[in-house]
Parts: structure tokens; sequence; C-alpha cells
């Protein structure tokens, strides 16, 4: 079976850019024939995002196999993190590196989000199906990198996960000590995408 793996969901309708799950759809990534061969996992642990999502579930979650939404960031281990949400632009992140904070003259909201580790989602899924095709799309601010390192720490991943669509956000640490840092861990993601046959795309 297909999944569809969607970190970092946003808002379905009237965000500030066309949400990412229905780009895909538009593009015919899912096939043209409804409703679509896919099961859908969506990862988002904004508040007033996961509010306005729930409204529009049922003309959305129908057109596929199945669809289930998480209210909560997707992450390298399981627990709580603090999210911080900047209203003005709707955007927020569990990464510490994300500069909302340091905005000057713009609120930033903090609070406590659940966070779900990617390596435990792949594995139930493999573990109940075998035979399953995942595709990745990760949107979560700065926090691919650490959480795309942990899926590939999964034993003969490339055998299940085809695909990862992201954006990078190394941009939130030009200037700061850990740049070299994590343009070394995108480089070693790349790399071992490579190495497992998986298809790794920047995304926007």
């Amino acid at each position: 079976m297909n999944y569809f793996l969607d970190l970092g969901t946003h808002y379905f309708v009237g965000g500030d850019c066309e949400n990412g799950l229905l780009t895909f759809e538009k593009q015919l990534f899912f096939g043209s024939e409804l409703p679509y061969d896919w099961h859908v996992l969506t990862f988002e642990p904004s508040r007033d995002a996961w509010e306005s999502n729930i409204k529009h579930l049922d003309g959305i979650g129908e057109r596929f196999a199945s669809f289930k939404m998480y209210q909560a960031a997707i992450a390298d281990s399981d627990g709580t993190a603090k999210f911080k949400w900047l209203p003005r632009w709707k955007a927020a992140s569990t990464c510490v590196a994300e500069p909302l904070t340091e905005i000057e003259g713009r609120e930033t909201v903090e609070y406590e989000v659940e966070k779900i580790d990617i390596g435990r989602v792949v594995e139930e899924i493999i573990r109940k199906d075998d035979n399953a095709s995942i595709y990745v799309k990760c949107d979560i601010e700065g926090a691919e990198f650490s959480v795309l390192p942990r899926l590939l720490t999964i034993e003969g991943v490339g055998r299940w996960v085809k695909a990862i669509y992201v954006e990078w956000h190394e941009r939130f640490w030009h200037g700061k000590p850990r740049y070299n840092e994590i343009m070394e861990i995108k480089a070693t993601i790349e790399q071992e995408c490579a190495d497992q046959c998986i298809g790794i795309y920047s995304w926007a």
C-alpha cells in the first residue's frame, strides 16, 4: 500500500501559502481516480492550524483510503517540545535555531507540544505492511536536520521509503556557530538517501 507522511501540514485552507498536501494532489501525485489508494498521516503541532484544519477535514480526508491527523510535532524521539508560534506570519517551529524570537517588534508565543518519533511512525507502518511504499513531505522549519537522520537509522529503510520531498531551512543558521555543522548534516542526509536508493528532492 502507498503511504504519504505529511510532516508539517500547516493550513489546509487560509495559510500564507498553498498547502503542501493539496499541492501534491493538484499535481496528480496521488492519481486521478477518487478515492485515492493512499493512506495519509499528517503532523502539525500548531494549535491555530489544527483548529482550522479540523473544520476542513471532511472535504479532504474522504478523498483518501485513510486519513489520520496528529496534533503533534514530528521529531527524532517521543516526548514534548517547546513550540514557537508567530501569529503574524502563521509560522512556527520546534527548532531551537528558528529566529522568530529574535525578530524585534514581533511577538512570539511559546507553548509545549507533543512530539512523535518519526522512526516509530515508520516502523509501525512496516510492521503492519511489509510491502509498504512510503513517501515523505517534510516542511518542518529546521527540524529536518534531526528528523531525517533519525528516519535513516531504520535498518534497510530504503526498502520502504521511496522518496522524501523536503524544504531545507539551513538559512536559519546563516551567521551562526553551527552553520557548517548543519551543512554537513544536510550532505550526509543526501548521501545516505543516495546509498539507500531513496529519492530526495528539494521542495517548497
